[in-house]
């Protein structure tokens, strides 16, 4: 049934017969949906103006699943509402006797002429279907209409204007508009905006300027005329617009400008004098830190911002990341670097984590004792990246002793500490200490070995690699380091296969390094090395072992010292 009843709709929207249209229209009467619902489609389907100009008077009679219909076959609402938009400017012009020209110079006089009854309920029921179904080609007739229709229906137009740009640019932003030729479109609403725009001393519809704004580039050419023509009629409301305005679209526009360096200089003081936690948020949030560097250049004509102020209730309203990437946009700027070290200092009392981190790295960009002092102060912070980037800083300060204060810090359990430390000391690698091991006194190893056994978090692998060398010299210089920085436990498997070496020098140093352990496969492989076909390294096994006896009956009085001859369990336990 269901199929014949589709084919008879089928049927009746192709056919030109009159009586046809008559039976459809009643059809849009009949209770079961169905029917009202193909009827619809069928009278859509005919490309018949009068046809549509009668759906558009029943759109209030229509329910969802109907609308659903409609709003696939928006182009059939477009001409109709556009043609109502046509009717009120033709209207209006006729009731003032003027031409379209002199229409819009004497835009007093058309404001007092009046609507019919008729045009005007079409006109607020164009409107709403505009907004209801997203007619958005219709939008540069409804822009003459407005501009040309009374007052208070040139408030609603104008109102419908703004939220139906509004709309396009928030599907712009989702990417809903695959169906439509998007860059068409756009080009298209851009044009009539830009116009009216143009006439905005005759009109005075805030709205549509806004409505320019939103979908405005920075590289309009209308709207950098204006911003650098402080003398024009429109750029005090429109840079009034740029300041108060919360539109998504507008803030795009107002950051966009921060990537041409040649930006004019009105937007750039609008974006330094806004105040509005949302808008800061946002701008903050995609500087981050350091700001993107096409920013830079533009960011450095910036000598004043409205929130550059130690205390500004903004900085409370900011969440850890917008309080960073503000620091990096003041940064960027060239305000007073007395008034940013302030501003620094506040937030590292009451800034967020993310926030006081970053204006410690900020105390890089700037010089002084005042601000030397603050990075010392923070050599004791207990945030540990804070503690960081001031470890970063302080020997590039030149502060006094440094060093001293450096090495103060090397038993940090913190990795992103120990990480800095490695930065700010350099030389205390292992790399390093393997290279200048030998030139070092001897009383100065162990502390040196102390140190880079703190701060350098890949000696061990480095020195593993280097037991493992081809050469000898190294390996035996490998044996030595890892003593002198108190890692044979961890290396002890790899100096216990030192102890058969080739080079007796390799087996001599690994037999006196193994004196620190106390492990019974080192205990074993000293007493093996006893019997090395060196002497020197017999003796140096024997030093060994004693030293480890000596060591284990300190540790305890019940137990029984070893013999030279064979290792009691209990050594191996211990």
């Amino acid at each position: 049934m269901a199929s014949g009843l589709e084919a008879t709709f089928q049927y009746l929207a192709r056919t030109d017969n009159p009586v046809a249209v008559e039976l459809l229209d009643a059809a849009l009467d009949c209770p079961y949906g169905p029917v009202r619902q193909l009827a619809l489609a069928a009278l859509l389907a005919k490309p018949n103006r009068a046809i549509h100009r009668r759906l558009f008077a029943r759109l209030g009679e229509f329910d969802s699943a109907c609308k659903a219909i409609l709003a696939k076959r928006a182009d059939r609402l477009v001409s109709v509402v556009s043609e109502i938009f046509s009717q009120v400017c033709q209207h209006s012009h006729k009731n003032s006797g003027l031409d379209c020209r002199k229409k819009q110079e004497e835009h007093a006089t058309i404001k007092s002429a009046t609507l019919d009854k008729t045009l005007r309920q079409d006109f607020l029921q164009a409107c709403e279907a505009v907004r209801e179904f997203c007619l958005y080609e219709a939008l540069p007739g409804l822009i003459q209409a407005v501009e040309a229709a009374p007052e208070d229906l040139a408030v609603i137009g104008a109102g419908t204007v703004l939220e139906l740009t509004k709309a396009f640019y928030g599907e712009l932003s989702a990417g809903q508009n695959s169906a439509r030729d998007v860059k068409t479109l756009r080009t298209r609403l851009t044009e009539a905006l830009q116009a009216a725009a143009s006439s905005y001393s005759r009109h005075r519809r805030r709205e549509l300027l806004e409505a320019f704004l939103i979908l405005a580039k920075p590289q309009d050419p209308l709207l950098r005329r204006i911003l650098h023509d402080r003398r024009d009629s429109v750029h005090e409301e429109l840079v009034r617009l740029l300041a108060e305005s919360t539109e998504g679209g507008v803030i795009r526009l107002l950051l966009g400008f921060l990537e041409d360096p040649l930006a004019p200089q009105a937007a750039l003081e609008v974006l330094a004098q806004r105040t509005d936690a949302r808008f800061v948020q946002i701008w903050a949030h995609q500087a981050g830190y350091p700001p993107p560097e096409v920013w830079r250049e533009t960011l450095s004509r910036v000598r004043r911002v409205a929130w550059a102020e130690p205390a500004h209730p903004l900085w409370s309203q900011l969440d850890g990341q917008a309080q960073a990437g503000a620091i990096g946009l003041l940064v960027a700027t060239k305000i007073d670097r007395c008034q940013l070290l302030e501003i620094l200092e506040y937030l590292l009392h009451h800034g967020q984590p993310e926030g006081r981190r970053t204006a410690a790295a900020a105390l890089a960009e700037l010089a002084g004792a005042k601000a030397d002092l603050l990075v010392v102060r923070l050599l004791q912070d207990a945030d540990p990246y804070v503690q960081a980037e001031a470890i970063r800083q302080l020997r590039r300060r030149n502060i006094s002793e440094a060093l001293s204060k450096l090495v103060h810090l090397v038993d940090s359990a913190e990795p992103v500490v120990r990480q800095a430390l490695q930065e700010a000391m350099p030389e205390f690698t292992c790399k390093n200490f393997l290279r200048t091991f030998e030139q070092l006194p001897e009383e100065l190893r162990q502390t040196a070995g102390y140190l880079v056994r703190k701060i350098d978090s890949d000696s061990l692998p480095l020195l593993v690699a280097e037991m493992q060398s081809l050469s000898p010299l190294r390996r035996r210089r490998a044996v030595e380091v890892a003593s002198a920085m108190g890692a044979i436990a961890e290396l002890e498997p790899q100096i216990v296969l030192l102890l058969q070496d080739e080079d007796h020098r390799v087996r001599i140093a690994a037999a006196r390094a193994l004196a620190d352990s106390r492990s019974q496969p080192t205990w074993k492989a000293l007493h093996d090395a006893l019997f090395d076909r060196s002497l020197l390294v017999q003796e140096e096994a024997e030093k060994s072992l004693q030293k480890i006896i000596a060591a284990l009956a300190g540790q305890t009085e019940s137990a029984t010292p070893p013999t030279s001859a064979n290792c009691p369990e209990s050594v191996g336990s211990q």
